[in-house]
């Protein structure tokens, strides 16, 4: 069988999509979010676990925490074949891991990624730039709700401008950056825009950011967590987030955005981000402005639709699947 597991919702995103084609070419195939059972990051459950399935092959996420680990090696200690797929960059992720306990192959969607496993040690030919198969869905799949119901959804006034704003899992750097918002609205080309505030699935405590959300008129804090991405962003002039990949969902779905930046430290979130290059950067107020001018004429970052090298990943990736089946 195979066994399909992650922890971060991006790092789920990017696994969702070769589980359903194995679902749909008649593999037996079990998907396991690692955020409802957090049990299985724990090397004993996870010993366990591998033992029960008996999968023939690990396809795994690499999400920011590595919960996934303890399922990779548990495979490794009993011969079970183990693929991740790496999305944005793989740094700060996997350094001091030797090459050898890591898993057998990768796929990774950019090739900033590849060249990092490379760096680490990784043989190349256990490395494969497949793209991004998320992407490439949500590229398929395009808006899933016309505009018109999402903003009524939020009781926006017709005829106003939108802009999505999509934290991060970290509390205290949702708080800042959504402050900073607030206080670069003034005198900007949005500073009469409503801004819906998405908060990050995995936050653990939302209560201080739908606090400071309160006490801006402008701002629409989205305290149910149903709205989809996709819808959000259909009512959007442009998006903003901290960097995520909803950026680039955003951009390929053609609405603006960028990674906003401003109140954190300078070197934040730059770890992971340095390869996206079609994704601007807003850590201060003049770039900012000039983001706004740009997307709000929808000339922003919309030059290269492939980002990631999402065209034809599914079908490279299920290509890599099928390859490590037939040899396991």
């Amino acid at each position: 069988m195979l066994l399909f597991a992650a922890n971060d919702p991006g790092s789920q995103n990017h696994i969702k999509p070769i589980y359903l084609r194995a679902v749909a070419d008649g593999a037996e195939a079990e998907i396991i979010d690692l955020m409802s059972a957090p049990e299985f990051a724990v090397d004993a459950r996870a010993i366990e676990l591998i033992e029960q399935r008996r999968p023939s092959l690990l396809v795994s996420g690499s999400s920011s925490n590595q919960e996934e680990k303890a399922l990779v090696q548990a495979c490794k200690a009993k011969g079970n074949a183990t693929l991740s797929v790496v999305d944005f960059a793989v740094g700060r992720k996997l350094k001091g891991r030797e090459p050898d306990n890591l898993s057998d192959r990768f796929l990774v969607t950019n090739q900033f990624a590849a060249n990092e496993l490379l760096d680490l040690g990784v043989d190349s030919e256990r490395v494969i730039l497949a793209g991004s198969a998320h992407l490439e869905q949500v590229f398929l799949a395009g808006f899933d709700q016309p505009a018109e119901s999402i903003i009524s959804h939020y009781g926006i006034e017709p005829g106003k401008a939108v802009v999505s704003f999509f934290c991060a899992a970290n509390q205290a750097n949702s708080v800042r950056a959504v402050a900073s918002l607030a206080d670069n609205l003034a005198g900007m080309p949005i500073e009469s825009a409503q801004v819906i505030i998405k908060p990050h699935p995995r936050m653990l405590d939302k209560q201080k950011l739908k606090e400071i959300c309160e006490r801006v008129d402008q701002f629409i804090y989205d305290s149910e967590g149903t709205t989809s991405t996709a819808s959000i962003l259909a009512a959007s002039n442009l998006s903003l987030s901290i960097a995520s990949t909803v950026s680039l969902e955003s951009i390929i779905l053609g609405v603006p955005s960028a990674f906003f930046l401003i109140g954190l430290d300078d070197g934040t979130y730059e770890d992971p981000i340095p390869h996206i290059t079609s994704v601007p950067r807003i850590r201060d107020s003049a770039t900012f402005g000039r983001f706004l001018d740009e997307a709000l004429d929808r000339q922003s970052n919309l030059g290269n639709l492939d980002v990631e090298n999402f065209s034809g990943s599914l079908d490279r990736s299920w290509a890599v699947v099928q390859s490590m089946l037939a040899s396991a």
